[in-house]
């Protein structure tokens, strides 16, 4: 009678722990399909998020793979001959900041880039009613659109091979109930040497506060991976000029942080963690994660 009590009560639990996975992952898919969130980030946002590695990376890369890509306005400008940021009547520091992107965005159209570069874009949804700017038609360009990341398999995103460079401005990794699936899809489909970054915005977001609860504390799950893992996960720091224009407006900007994923080994041997809390204060949610001991 004991025995079977035991095996009730263990069924029971089981039963209850996946019931509360289940309702995290409905939460996420919930922001998700609102798409009450920020669609139309150009290319300079990605340059600003993610820093010139970005750009230094997306020269040589050969296939581009933009998780969470919106309303694909940063695919679409670098698709656009004439992209650029606009630097009329703008303080010399803004100025070099600027021309750096705009010199190297322009190079990339004077170099063999787009003979081999390759994308692949992932949005839930492409929101037309928001749509500032319009894709050119090409056979280098595949949309993954209707699912979620953790439904897309990893066939469908390597339909032009492994990813050299992988970019989550805000995307995937901001609004998932199941980082660890995240973070371990994104490390396997990059190639070898392959790089992927993944923007936290200030140190003061939400999306870098994300916690892992281990036995005794509760540490930042990002510097738990860079701390344990620093041949894989670094944190870089993205240092911005003092003001930055936005909308024709001067704005004090915050250093943004990032997440770099590294591809040097071919298996990731990460312990497996799971979400115990996730709400939603604003636009992105708050989350803590534990490992699954």
């Amino acid at each position: 009678m004991v025995c079977i009590y035991l095996v009730f009560f263990v069924i029971i639990n089981s039963f209850s722990a996946y019931s509360i996975e289940c309702e995290k992952l409905l939460m996420s898919q919930q922001i998700v399909r609102k798409h009450d969130f920020d669609v139309e980030r150009e290319l300079k946002d990605y340059y600003r998020m993610l820093g010139p590695h970005f750009i230094f990376h997306l020269a040589k890369s050969s296939h581009w793979f933009d998780s969470g890509a919106g309303n694909l306005g940063a695919v679409a400008n670098l698709l656009s001959e004439n992209y650029k940021i606009n630097v009329f009547n703008v303080p010399q520091e803004y100025l070099d900041y600027a021309n750096f992107f705009n010199e190297k965005i322009r190079s990339f159209w004077q170099e063999e880039f787009f003979s081999k570069l390759k994308i692949t874009a992932l949005t839930y949804k492409i929101n037309e009613r928001r749509k500032l700017f319009k894709l050119p038609q090409t056979k280098k360009l595949k949309i993954l659109t209707g699912k979620y990341f953790e439904e897309t398999s990893s066939k469908e995103i390597e339909s032009f091979g492994k990813v050299s460079l992988l970019t989550d401005v805000m995307g995937v990794f901001t609004y998932s109930s199941d980082l660890w699936t995240v973070l371990s899809r994104y490390y396997e489909i990059l190639d070898t040497n392959g790089v992927a970054f993944i923007a936290l915005a200030t140190k003061n977001s939400v999306v870098y506060g994300t916690s892992l609860r281990l036995k005794n504390q509760e540490v930042l799950l990002v510097e738990w991976l860079s701390k344990h893992y620093p041949h894989i996960f670094s944190l870089e720091e993205i240092k911005q000029p003092a003001v930055r224009y936005f909308e024709g407006q001067a704005v004090r900007s915050d250093s943004q942080w990032v997440l770099v994923i590294k591809k040097s080994e071919e298996f990731l041997d990460l312990p497996k963690f799971k979400n115990i809390e996730y709400s939603s204060p604003g636009t992105a949610p708050s989350r803590v994660f534990e490992l699954a001991y």
